[in-house]
């Protein structure tokens, strides 16, 4: 996958979904994915039982409860998201 994504030639970059709360699994999957050099999103989306819940009433974390954890996490991926992938 990330031999075509670089064939692209377009911004891209990794988004770590589904993540334990901590591990130390998240440090060494953030390891490993190195490797392949493309960035790597430094907030990783949380298993919290909000995005499941907002997406059961067709909402995201932030519309179903803005302010929480998952809310927070979904507004740092998407700056980061602008800052990194975007282009103008």
């Amino acid at each position: 996958m990330a031999n075509i994504v670089q064939g692209l030639g377009k911004p891209a970059g990794i988004v770590l979904n589904k993540t334990p709360p901590k591990a130390h699994a998240l440090t060494l999957a953030r390891t490993a994915l190195a490797v392949f050099n493309i960035p790597l999103c430094p907030v990783a989306i949380t298993q919290l039982v909000s995005h499941p819940y907002a997406s059961a009433d067709g909402m995201t974390a932030q519309e179903w409860e803005p302010g929480n954890r998952a809310a927070k996490e979904l507004d740092q991926l998407w700056a980061w998201m602008k800052q990194h992938l975007l282009v103008s």
